[in-house]
């Protein structure tokens, strides 16, 4: 390698991370790793597509979209929104995804909707407070878009969220019952009021979700919590996860959440993790997971 060389790391969520070189004089690129994929995972899926998409109040939004390589019919669509929310969902190598386009022909869109980092304070604190409704709002304009895309399936439109990401899931399918296939909520806020009661809790905290004191807040946000909601819950599938270590939300929040909408009919898939935090993750899950969804496609 020469001084002419630059050296940098290269990855997508199709592809795991490789060393890479480039040859400022020459133009040509070395890849210093090898093949780290197993042969049939290799090649299924294209680059990330960053994409944006206006939302009800014309605030820009964006993402980017996962697809397969080889796509032959409309595709079943998995919406994924990151917890935080102030945290920024780049497109690094995931296995899950990979897996889940190629075994399962699924189209899997990664959002980033106010309140995520990276886009500036206004757009990181304009979900803060009462406007917790409006991050909502822009799961709900991203369906409109997927509608209007020839290659997509919004018959099929799943959602998946982690933490926070988990509550705008619930959320959102409690505003669209009809466009919601089943929806995947792990280790989820399922209720603001709970989660401002727990210990923990800081001014940061009450600067993004509001003061758990001013009682005319906390009744206009128990209005989207889904655990205040589950009588409208239109029996859509649902996949949730729980740690017993988890301190962030109220575990009898999410155990109430999945026995009322249990009692209202609706199938739930529930994996409570006895050694896990605010984060259940491990094969076991996604195997379970990947299984939810294979389901509910066909």
């Amino acid at each position: 390698m020469s001084e002419r060389e630059v050296v940098y790391t290269l990855e997508n969520n199709g592809k795991p991370a490789s060393i890479q070189s480039f040859n400022i004089e020459t133009k040509q690129v070395t890849d210093w790793t090898k093949e780290s994929l197993p042969a049939q995972l290799q090649g299924k899926v294209k680059s990330p597509q960053i994409f944006r998409w206006k939302s009800f109040d014309q605030k820009e939004i964006s993402g980017y979209i996962v697809r397969s390589q080889k796509q032959e019919k409309k595709s079943p669509v998995l919406i994924f929104v990151h917890g935080g929310p102030q945290i920024l969902d780049r497109p690094v190598f995931s296995s899950q995804d990979l897996r889940l386009v190629a075994n399962l022909g699924l189209t899997i869109i990664h959002t980033n909707i106010r309140g995520s980092s990276g886009f500036g304070k206004e757009f990181m604190d304009a979900d803060n407070k009462e406007k917790r409704g409006d991050a909502v709002k822009d799961i709900q304009s991203l369906l409109d878009w997927v509608e209007k895309q020839p290659d997509l399936d919004a018959n099929k439109i799943f959602l998946r969220g982690e933490s926070y990401g988990g509550f705008i899931a619930l959320s959102t399918a409690l505003q669209e019952p009809n466009r919601i296939k089943a929806v995947i909520a792990e280790y989820p806020l399922v209720s603001i009021r709970g989660m401002l009661g727990q210990s923990w809790v800081n001014e940061s905290a009450k600067s993004e979700y509001g003061d758990p004191t001013d009682e005319q807040l906390m009744k206009k946000l128990d209005e989207l919590s889904p655990l205040n909601n589950t009588s409208r819950w239109n029996k859509i599938p649902l996949f949730l996860t729980r740690g017993k270590l988890d301190e962030r939300n109220p575990e009898k929040d999410v155990t109430d959440l999945k026995t009322q909408l249990q009692k209202n009919g609706s199938e739930v898939w529930f994996i409570y993790s006895t050694t896990s935090g605010h984060g259940v993750s491990s094969r076991y899950v996604f195997a379970a997971m990947y299984q939810f969804l294979k389901k509910q496609i066909n």
